[in-house]
């Protein structure tokens, strides 16, 4: 028996209503428990006694998963209910969130990061299909809402992990506390400053807590969508746009070359453009940490919840910018406030240059991907092959880009700095190629439509 009476419009809506709430949930615990990695990196490579170098098994699992969660999710969710396919993605990122705090090796850790990435990549695809099944022409406002609700996670990781993590500088295990077992590596290092008071009442530690009831939400999320299996019969499949017509003169052959050109181009844009955004955030607490700051794992935390607390701004703020600005002059705001953000993270020296520094990076960062996908659109159709190639791309991003940085942070902390500059300038140049691809397909495209047809 269905919860919702689908007999009648008003029934309809509040089922679509009830599903979208949902969706929305997912994707802020989406949000929240893959930012939340970042700023408990450190305190998990305690737990398990292991540094950042072998943390790199992680990474290399999530470049894996995560693509391939996007790829099956895809196909799944043509084969099966929406909510079904988010109903076991919860599930799958429930368990792994009870598993990650648990983990006493690098074995365990790894797989239960690898079973969340493949969540991820199951909500990443599933949840952008199911928005636009439910709402179809409508579904503008309510993708822009389930972004925010992503980046509403990646803000509210970071300010949970501060109230865990430890309000002092962590001091260098000695080799003597190396050598012991797990069990007294835990007792001699504490998690957090409050670690032992729960120990003394055999209860979990702080950062278990906290993962833990992370997980829990995303079990009842996960039974939330269970709700709305009766109603998916109900949701059509969306129609993706049609190449537009060009008109009788227009030889496409002369256009697709360029065109191809543009797909490749944009998509190592939003590959670049993701990628700048999750890495930057995701080691923010170890630079801070690690590198010529010395401060707490708390202050790295805090600033980490204010770079995506400016990015989430951002993409608030862009909703009514759209409707006045190209998005043209909007990317271009962006690249200039991380142009600016960039020189101030490498050339300022205190930690109020650094913060100013994030900011403005924050608000550039947060709207590079979704704007260039809004810009690209104005310059071609896109079908659904290009929407899901730009999609992966920014999976692959945050996973490449991670793992050069995951192998320099402890040593050199500077490659922090050093690979945000490098993507930027990456980005830059990216852009303007397109930008020059897009023009040159443009110009060709009138010069065909104004030569008359031979007869």
């Amino acid at each position: 028996m269905a919860v919702f009476d689908l007999t009648t419009k008003k029934s309809e809506y509040a089922s679509k209503l009830f599903r979208t709430g949902v969706l929305f949930a997912s994707f802020l615990a989406f949000g929240v428990s893959r930012s939340l990695q970042g700023p408990t990196m450190l305190e998990l490579q305690k737990q398990i006694n292991a540094d950042t170098n072998t943390f790199q098994i992680i990474f290399i699992l999530g470049l894996i998963t995560f693509p391939f969660g996007n790829v099956l999710g895809g196909v799944l969710i043509e084969k099966m209910s929406p909510c079904l396919l988010l109903s076991i993605s919860m599930v799958i990122l429930s368990i792994s969130n009870f598993v990650i705090p648990f983990s006493s090796n690098i074995g365990t850790l790894a797989s239960g990061s690898a079973f969340a990435e493949l969540a991820f990549g199951f909500i990443d695809t599933g949840g952008n299909v199911f928005c636009l099944r439910m709402w179809n022409e409508k579904s503008g406002p309510y993708l822009n809402a389930l972004y925010l609700s992503q980046g509403m996670g990646f803000m509210l990781a970071p300010i949970l992990a501060e109230s865990i993590l430890p309000d002092s500088v962590p001091t260098d295990v000695t080799k003597d506390q190396n050598q012991t077992n797990g069990e007294d590596h835990i007792a001699k290092i504490p998690l957090s400053d409050h670690t032992i008071e729960f120990q003394d009442f055999d209860m979990f530690t702080p950062l278990q807590a906290l993962y833990m009831g992370i997980g829990s939400v995303s079990m009842v999320i996960g039974i939330g969508f269970m709700f709305g299996i009766p109603a998916d019969t109900k949701v059509g499949s969306y129609n993706l746009p049609q190449d537009a017509e060009t008109g009788s003169n227009v030889n496409q052959s002369h256009t697709r070359l360029l065109q191809i050109l543009l797909i490749i181009t944009m998509t190592i844009f939003s590959m670049l453009a993701n990628g700048m955004s999750f890495t930057y955030g995701y080691f923010l607490t170890a630079y801070v940490v690690k590198g010529s700051y010395q401060l707490s794992p708390q202050s790295g935390a805090r600033l980490t919840s204010i770079y995506y607390g400016s990015l989430v701004l951002m993409r608030g703020v862009n909703i009514p910018l759209v409707a006045k600005f190209q998005s043209f002059h909007i990317l271009l705001f962006d690249l200039a406030s991380v142009f600016i953000g960039s020189i101030c993270v490498a050339t300022l020296s205190t930690f109020w240059g650094l913060q100013i520094g994030t900011v403005l990076i924050g608000l550039g960062v947060g709207s590079l991907f979704p704007m260039g996908l809004v810009w690209m659109r104005s310059k071609m159709e896109l079908s659904g092959k290009v929407t899901a190639l730009l999609c992966v791309a920014t999976t692959l991003g945050a996973q490449l880009l991670r793992i050069p940085e995951g192998a320099f942070i402890d040593t050199v902390p500077m490659v922090h700095v050093f690979l945000l500059l490098a993507t930027f300038g990456a980005i830059v140049m990216t852009f303007a190629s397109a930008v020059l691809l897009a023009s040159r397909k443009l110009q060709m495209e009138r010069t065909i439509v104004v030569t008359p047809e031979k007869t």
